[in-house]
């Protein structure tokens, strides 16, 4: 399994930042190196990993000065599409998740219940075609 690195989740919050607003600042490197290290420990399978990083940046981790709901997606798609799966969501539907995280109105099982809904594998997806 690959994981995100502190470069990739700071890379990812630059282009959220810049693509949508938002001050750039400092980062709080102790939290963005426990959910880095603590991912590689938490759960089984990648729908349990990804919902991590969804949760614990958007809701607990808070490592930056702003768009922490807005990295968690990036870094939740950008965590699937590097093990070879896909989210099936819509922006909206992204944005209205982060926001129930974010707000303390959905757990992490919640999170991961989600996903599992919306997590399709690339190769299984390929051999269909």
């Amino acid at each position: 399994m690959e994981y995100l690195t502190e470069e990739d989740l700071k890379t990812a919050n630059h282009e959220v930042i810049k693509e949508s607003g938002g001050a750039n600042g400092a980062v709080n490197e102790a939290n963005l190196h426990h959910v880095c290290d603590r991912v590689k420990t938490h759960g089984k399978n990648v729908i349990e990993k990804a919902s991590f990083y969804l949760f614990y940046l958007a809701f607990q981790a808070h490592a930056f000065t702003d768009g922490n709901k807005r990295t968690s997606i990036a870094a939740c798609v950008a965590f699937l599409e590097k093990n070879g799966h896909l989210l099936d969501a819509t922006d909206e539907e992204l944005i209205g998740m982060a926001l129930l995280v974010a707000s303390g109105n959905f757990s992490l099982k919640q999170t991961q219940d989600w996903l599992k809904e919306r997590v399709k594998n690339k190769q299984k997806d390929k051999k269909r075609d």
